[in-house]
């Protein structure tokens, strides 16, 4: 996402990529869509493809990482 993402910082603003609107488009997701959150580990890959993935559908998964190295060890001195 950071990719398409600049800030400006004369202006204070940030600036998105048009090829993310673009992407955005052609994926058919409106800005007002609600976003669905799933605990992972309530989440099957059967129904994360039958209910999101092959509908197109946003969803945030959370708590996938929470096992994963990066969250105890990346900080912003590591970085």
């Amino acid at each position: 996402m950071t990719e398409f993402l600049t800030y400006d910082r004369t202006k204070e603003v940030v600036v998105v990529d048009p090829l993310f609107i673009a992407l955005r488009d052609s994926m058919k997701i409106k800005p007002s869509t609600v976003v669905i959150e799933v605990e992972f580990k309530k989440l099957s890959v059967k129904q994360f493809n039958s209910n999101y993935l092959t509908k197109n559908l946003p969803v945030k998964v959370k708590n996938m990482a929470a096992d994963w190295n990066a969250t105890s060890v990346w900080d912003f001195g590591y970085l």
